[in-house]
């Protein structure tokens, strides 16, 4: 029979109550297989999705240069001349007068600096001995302004100026795709300009928005070029607004492969070319071999004697001899021939002065009590040394030569030893 229990007035009864611990526990396993197949079933439906929407396929995209090409951007051109025959250099720096041929072509397409006064001078004189310069201007002027900021161009009577075109802006419903074809369209009408060089007609970009002026006398200053030639001695130097043209990114574009080809076209096959392809001032050591090698070359010698003078000593050094010791009477004497020579022995004198007041306080204190004016006359009549001899001793503190010096310090050694 079950068991009841009741507890009086507290309404509370007592009844057996059976465990459900293992169906909770296989209620929660469902559970988890369940969320586990449900996360099956989804991942299986995305990969689903992807394997039927999504395809694969590859595409060239451009990442940039690599290697030698991301530090020299004419280095397509250099590549280019070399293997049409010509032997060519890449430089930094513009090269010496007398590291170029007399025949050479020095191309600078990239001019970001002021060169100074020394190196057009002598870029000008390698022109005129038969050399051929092509380069860009710098920084373009105002048409107002007479001022020229290229030393370059202005050594060949020219100056680089603004055309006065406004770059174009996008306009307000304008996609970028439209806007930057029309502006390739702007830059193709204004920039690009057929040239003819040594006999090659070709296409070149020279930018639009800048132009050449001739400051020759009697030139048209108001023509729109954007080249010129001049003839220097037996060379010549052809000037442009820009030579961007030439670099990596633009060689491939309308002629100017050609053009480069055509610009050393007359140069002897023996001639080199050199691109600077970054301009900066010419070393102090590369100055020095150009020009001053002869004193580099005794300079090296000297410090080879050098060099051999300090090292042909062979064998073990030999330790220094010792030092001999010196008697005390030496560095006594040294000392006092140190303090005669300071102010005139001022110093030597005031001791010996003082010492002798002191040993007169302790053997003769009514001698020493005496006023200053009655003491020389005392201590002469004690001594017998003359009072004005005394009163030079004990008075004076400086002596006009080694003679007087010497006495005074006597008579003070005389007086000390009075009895």
């Amino acid at each position: 029979m079950g068991r009841r229990c009741a507890k009086a007035g507290g309404g509370i009864s007592e009844v057996a109550v059976a465990r459900r611990g293992p169906s909770r526990k296989g209620a929660d396993r469902a559970r988890i297989l369940g969320l586990a197949l449900l996360g099956v079933a989804i991942l299986g439906v995305f990969g689903w999705f992807v394997a039927r929407n999504l395809e694969s396929r590859e595409e060239r995209v451009w990442v940039g240069y690599h290697g030698e090409a991301r530090t020299d951007d004419f280095l397509a051109a250099s590549r280019l001349l070399n293997k049409l025959g010509r032997e060519t250099h890449l430089v930094r720096g513009i090269p010496l007068e007398k590291t170029l041929g007399t025949e050479d072509a020095l191309i600078l397409p990239d001019r970001r600096i002021r060169l100074t006064p020394g190196q057009v001078e002598d870029l000008k004189d390698w022109v005129a001995g038969g050399g051929l310069l092509i380069a860009e201007g710098t920084y373009a002027e105002s048409a107002d302004s007479d001022r020229v900021s290229d030393p370059l161009f202005e050594a060949f009577q020219v100056r680089m100026v603004e055309t006065g075109l406004k770059p174009i802006e996008i306009g307000d419903k304008e996609s970028e795709e439209d806007f930057e074809a029309r502006k390739k369209v702007f830059a193709k009408e204004h920039g690009v300009f057929d040239l003819t060089i040594n006999e090659v007609s070709c296409k070149v970009e020279l930018g639009g928005w800048d132009r050449l002026e001739d400051q020759s006398p009697g030139a048209d200053a108001s023509n729109d070029i954007h080249v010129l030639g001049r003839q220097e001695g037996s060379g010549t130097a052809i000037l442009f607004t820009h030579l961007y043209a030439l670099d990596n990114r633009h060689l491939d574009q309308e002629d100017h492969a050609d053009f480069l080809a055509a610009l050393v076209k007359n140069r002897p096959s023996h001639a080199k070319v050199w691109i600077v392809y970054q301009e900066e001032p010419p070393s102090l050591l590369a100055w020095l071999r150009a020009n001053a090698w002869m004193i580099l070359l005794a300079l090296g010698v000297l410090l080879l004697l050098g060099l051999w003078r300090g090292l042909r000593r062979l064998g073990p050094r030999l330790p220094d001899p010792p030092l001999s010791r010196r008697s005390l009477l030496e560095h006594l004497a040294a000392s006092g021939r140190y303090l005669a020579s300071v102010r005139d022995g001022e110093a030597l004198l005031s001791a010996a002065q003082a010492a002798f007041k002191a040993r007169l306080w302790r053997v003769h204190p009514a001698l020493a009590a005496l006023p200053p004016d009655e003491l020389p006359a005392a201590l002469a009549e004690r001594s017998g040394l003359s009072e004005d001899r005394i009163f030079r001793a004990l008075r004076f503190g400086r002596h006009p030569d080694s003679r007087s010096f010497t006495e005074a310090i006597q008579t003070l050694e005389l007086l000390r030893n009075l009895p």
